[in-house]
């Protein structure tokens, strides 16, 4: 008699997710209506400190100041304030996955190989439902804040706890990620 040792399909997922979830960046989601509506009217970009020659003594002071910068999502396109500015020709795979709670994607940008004090990004929720195509759906929006001078193209793998936005109204949701022009479905 041959015996196989088996791990049940459904445990072999389980483990495969949490492996995938161990190398994102674990950040919380921010519930702030009105950092949701700076990130999306921004007072200054990364073009208008371009002209400044990369004098330090003004990064604190733009990084204070409703100040949003551009990044890419690979696979998808450029994301500048929550509006797409140019999409990819291609699509690959979803860039964007949830597991257990976590919403998963990479975000790609100019600047250093290391972690910078320079470069700051946070999801923000306005904290408002709204029903769109007979689904409770929410606004989400990356702000993104990148003042860091180097050029060297990094990429971040992100993840966001979605258990804020969880409501007893219902089992699911739709995310609508500004910038990103398919709902994300959130059944929890």
């Amino acid at each position: 008699m041959i015996a196989f040792s088996c791990v049940p399909v459904q445990q072999q997922i389980i483990d495969n997710q949490n492996e995938k979830l161990r190398h994102y960046e674990l950040l919380q989601l921010t519930i702030n209506n009105d950092e949701f509506i700076e990130t999306m009217n921004p007072e200054a970009n990364d073009y208008d400190i371009s002209v400044v020659n990369g004098q330090l003594n003004i990064y604190p002071e733009l990084m204070e100041r409703n100040f949003q910068s551009g990044f890419s999502i690979p696979g998808y396109g450029s994301i500048y304030a929550g509006k797409l500015t140019r999409k990819y020709n291609h699509q690959d795979a979803d860039p964007f996955e949830v597991i257990e709670d976590n919403l998963l994607f990479t975000i790609n940008y100019g600047g250093g190989n290391s972690p910078s004090e320079l470069v700051i990004y946070k999801l923000i929720w306005n904290g408002e439902y709204y029903l769109k195509n007979n689904m409770l759906t929410v606004d989400l929006v990356l702000s993104f804040k990148d003042l860091d001078p180097r050029r060297a193209n990094v990429y971040n793998d992100v993840r966001f706890n979605l258990t804020p936005l969880q409501t007893n109204k219902s089992e699911q949701l739709n995310i609508n990620f500004l910038g990103y022009d398919k709902p994300i479905n959130y059944k929890y």
